[in-house]
């Protein structure tokens, strides 16, 4: 009985859920700044002779915004109109749906190894992985040979379908102000995709796989989270038929 209860216990708050966030997060990051092996050779070498990148959104910004932001907004939706526990479980698989997406990212940026668009601006000669050794230090190589796929726009896009579809399931009542808070997460989105481009940070191709890869791991993580949404609504079903039910019947002569 108690063994039934711990688990109760660890279901009811969704640690398993966190401790799963954690061990996605904690990979994903390693992942991000390991460096490669000397005689490393990247799949695919080219287009990487543009001028140096600018910056017209960090890295930093975009955590806050959806990690920060995001969370916000769906822990507060989630009060509104529930006002259980389950908010953890809601915060908790919106962060799935960034972390997974961080993880299989940062995993196939290091299987492809792409040197991003401004390399031979950074690193001269040819670009290689050798030549930048002499100009960059282990943590800037790690980055600079990041390019494929674009976590950036893999993380925003993950976030943002996640949040589309909290909102839309929630606020069913579709009217101008819901579908301007349903579109607005994509909207941010395709704003991170567009600047990954434009400030050569990324490849386009980079850009547009990551935002494949986000959006498919923000449907995921929705879907699965879906099931508690029913839970409450089929919960919540009862309550309302009882109000109806106790009305007065009317009568006709």
């Amino acid at each position: 009985m108690l063994l039934v209860d711990f688990f109760n216990f660890l279901s009811q708050y969704a640690i398993i859920d966190w401790i799963v966030n954690i061990l996605l997060l904690v990979p994903a990051y390693i992942l991000k700044y390991t460096t490669f092996g000397e005689n490393f050779t990247p799949f695919i070498t080219s287009d990487i002779d543009n001028p140096i990148s600018t910056n017209s959104l960090t890295y930093g910004i975009l955590c806050i915004v959806i990690f920060g932001v995001g969370s916000l907004i769906v822990i507060l939706l989630w009060l509104l109109i529930y006002y259980d526990v389950n908010v953890i479980k809601a915060t908790a698989s919106y962060i799935f749906s960034i972390a997974s997406a961080m993880l299989v990212c940062a995993a196939i940026g290091k299987i492809v190894g792409r040197p991003r668009p401004d390399t031979i601006a950074i690193c001269g000669g040819d670009g290689s992985y050798l030549t930048c050794t002499g100009f960059l230090d282990q943590k800037q190589l790690a980055s600079q040979f990041s390019s494929f796929p674009a976590t950036e726009a893999a993380e925003a896009m993950a976030a943002a379908i996640f949040l589309c579809l909290y909102i839309g399931e929630l606020i069913p009542y579709y009217n101008n102000v819901t579908s301007l808070l349903m579109a607005s997460p994509i909207f941010f989105a395709i704003f991170v995709v567009a600047a990954c481009i434009w400030d050569r940070r990324n490849h386009i191709d980079d850009a547009v796989c990551a935002m494949i890869i986000g959006a498919v791991m923000g449907l995921i993580s929705f879907h699965t989270f879906k099931k508690v949404i029913k839970q409450k609504k089929i919960e919540l079903r009862p309550a309302a038929v009882t109000e109806t039910s106790s009305l007065p019947m009317p009568r006709y002569n």
